[in-house]
Parts: C-alpha cells; structure tokens; sequence
C-alpha cells in the first residue's frame, strides 16, 4: 500500500536531517518550542502504540527540557525521553517527519 508521507523526491530524503536540524537551531534561539510530527507507519520509527493519534502519526516535544541527547544527523533524529516514567532511547529517520513546528511563536524580533 502506497503511504503518500514517503513518496518524496530523493534529493529531499537525503538532506531532511539538515533542514530538521536548522529548524531546530532557528526555533530554540528565538525562543520556540521545537514539536516533531512522526508518520510511524514508516520502517524504524519507535512510537509508544498508546500514544500514536488515530491517524497514525505521532506529536514528540523537543524542547531541551523534555529530550536529551538530541542528534540530528545521518538521516535520524534520536534522543532519550520519558514516556510514562520509563526513560526511553528514541530513533526517528528523518523521513518520517511530516511537519515540524513550535507550539510558540517566537519572542525575540526577528530582522
């Protein structure tokens, strides 16, 4: 079955972790709260299953006070978060990203 989140060109594909990576960079410094959106039908996305939203995607906060050990590189974003409790190792290939995006605008003005 076709999943239209995968079916992008591959020059994006192969540099999705350096706009992921940018993006990340842009909204911490201006104050933003960094949220993944994560397609987890996608081959090597670990989701929490009680976690997942109807539509197979799944909401991660990366603000630093909620992950640790952010990597953004080599096609995956991977950190540790606690999920219920449990800490937990979480690897993400960058192409299971559908958006990506910060809950707050930023406060500082941008020129």
């Amino acid at each position: 079955m076709s999943n239209e989140f995968t079916e992008m060109p591959k020059m994006v594909l192969t540099r999705s972790d350096y706009v992921l990576s940018a993006l990340y960079q842009w909204m911490i410094e201006n104050d933003g709260e960094p949220q993944i959106v994560v397609n987890t039908l996608v081959d090597g996305v670990f989701a929490p299953s009680n976690l997942i939203n109807p539509d197979g995607t799944i909401v991660y906060n990366l603000t630093p006070t909620a992950v640790s050990g952010l990597s953004i590189k080599d096609g995956y974003v991977c950190f540790n978060a606690r999920f219920n409790g449990k800490e937990t190792y979480v690897s993400l290939p960058c192409v299971s990203a559908v958006s990506y995006t910060h809950l707050t605008l930023p406060t500082k003005r941008i020129v």
